[in-house]
């Protein structure tokens, strides 16, 4: 008479683990500790190739470089990978890569509303004088 019950509390996390999307040829900094003064090399790996990223800047603590430029049909698992000078890994960056976008609005260059003009003030005019000059508002 005894009976097991199995029940489903939850088919799907309630976080979203997706990807960073990172996009072809950009330029990223990658956060990682003990890097050490001395620059390693970062690889970016797609589909099981492999290949060296142009190294910007190297710190202790980060890392900024240049990933290549694909022609990408649709977005694509990859793999951003910090090899430290002696040949390990120091950390591993999945992300989504994707193509360059068709267009790019440059958000500095958006016009942006003019201030209020100010209220109309009655017109001050200088008379010249002996010794210098002399303000007079208009009386309108």
């Amino acid at each position: 008479a005894n009976s097991v019950i199995y029940k489903v509390v939850q088919q799907t996390p309630q976080y979203n683990l997706r990807r960073p999307e990172v996009v072809s040829g950009a330029r990223v900094t990658l956060f990682a500790n003990f890097l050490r003064q001395e620059p390693g090399v970062v690889l970016f790996n797609l589909n099981g190739t492999s290949t060296e990223c142009t190294l910007v800047e190297w710190k202790p603590n980060s890392v900024t470089i240049e990933l290549p430029r694909l022609g990408l049909v649709e977005p694509k698992n990859a793999e951003i990978q910090i090899v430290l000078p002696d040949g390990r890994i120091a950390k591993n960056f999945p992300v989504l890569y994707v193509s360059q976008p068709d267009i790019v609005v440059h958000e500095d260059t958006i016009p942006q509303p003019l201030p209020p003009a100010p209220a109309t003030a009655p017109a001050v005019y200088a008379s010249p004088v002996q010794g210098g000059l002399i303000l007079q508002a208009s009386s309108q």
